[in-house]
């Protein structure tokens, strides 16, 4: 889910067999976490198929779709003709979470597979223009990712388009367990709500994904859900939406892109890991009453202020690439 992409000397195929297609779709669902992996890919993907199947098919169908948009353009990608994004799951990532969120809004039947189809196609053209507007000048110096962004802009445009065929959430189960098997409940669901998911097993096969990809990428993930959720509840957040993970997710996202994606040095990214977490929790705060869906915009906008804030900053570096 960064934005560095390379250029090799001779233009490749983007899939030049079965088995790189499946390893590119692979990637994407691992760049959702920053990892472009195929273990941990198939790990979050395990994770979606316990959660609901029909979650796990309109991912997937999203993902093809916004990875052919991104066959299409690859030539707009600065730094990416020769197809490596595009096999790093660079152009897959968003597409599979519209599909996951157009399946919490319409569920598995053609509303919802219409939905992530145009949703996965337009992530393509959003993301090149995210990409132009960072690389434009007054941006370019603080090298910003277009990560989820466009994910959110496509999700918010199809939760309003598809209002009326939504049916009502449902309530949120009741807390249940002993203090340390509610703790464990939340920290797990803020790592799966990362992909809309609210499921404790899920997030236990996302995070082994994670630690698979790299230790300091669980332990980031970990260390970011954490601090969510006991942060979350001592500001006043309801124990409810703590308990179901919806508390952390964001923070899950900021921490690893803090402490493992886009920072360097040993202690410093991790300083900024939990400072970045816990902004992530008190701007989800000030979110929540504006009545607009969240999806990632805390964990886009933390990042991106960050980012900026840290090109200033003496002693904090930017990991190369």
């Amino acid at each position: 889910m960064s934005d560095v992409e390379t250029r090799t000397d001779a233009p490749a195929e983007p899939f030049g067999s079965p088995r790189d297609a499946a390893a590119t779709a692979l990637n994407g669902i691992g760049q959702i976490y920053f990892q472009p992996n195929v273990w941990c890919g198939l790990l979050i993907l395990a994770g979606f198929a316990v959660a609901d199947w029909g979650m796990a098919l309109l991912g997937v169908i999203g993902l093809a779709a916004s990875t052919a948009a991104g066959v299409a353009l690859r030539d707009r990608f600065p730094g990416s003709p020769d197809g490596s994004a595009l096999r790093a799951g660079m152009h897959g990532f968003c597409g599979i979470l519209v599909g996951a969120a157009a399946f919490t809004m319409l569920g598995a039947g053609w509303a919802g597979v219409i939905a992530t189809v145009v949703g996965g196609l337009l992530c393509g053209p959003i993301t090149v223009a995210f990409v132009a507007l960072f690389a434009a000048r007054g941006f370019a110096q603080f090298a910003l990712p277009a990560t989820t962004a466009p994910f959110c802009l496509v999700a918010e445009a199809v939760h309003y388009a598809t209002e009326p065929l939504q049916e009502p959430a449902g309530a949120l189960a009741e807390i249940d367990g002993n203090r340390f098997e509610v703790a464990v409940h939340a920290i797990l669901s803020g790592i799966s709500q990362v992909v809309l998911i609210d499921d404790p097993i899920s997030g236990l096969l996302i995070l082994v994904g994670l630690t698979v990809a790299g230790w300091r990428v669980g332990l980031a993930a970990l260390l970011g859900s954490a601090l969510a959720a006991g942060f979350a509840v001592a500001i006043g957040s309801s124990p409810l939406r703590d308990y179901h993970g919806l508390d952390g997710y964001s923070s899950v996202l900021v921490a690893i892109a803090m402490a493992c994606v886009f920072l360097s040095g040993r202690w410093m990214p991790w300083v900024m890991a939990v400072i970045g977490a816990l902004l992530a929790v008190l701007l989800e705060r000030l979110m929540l009453g504006t009545q607009v869906p969240l999806f990632t915009w805390p964990y886009v906008l933390i990042t991106w202020i960050l980012l900026v804030i840290v090109r200033f900053v003496p002693g904090v570096h930017r990991a190369p690439g």
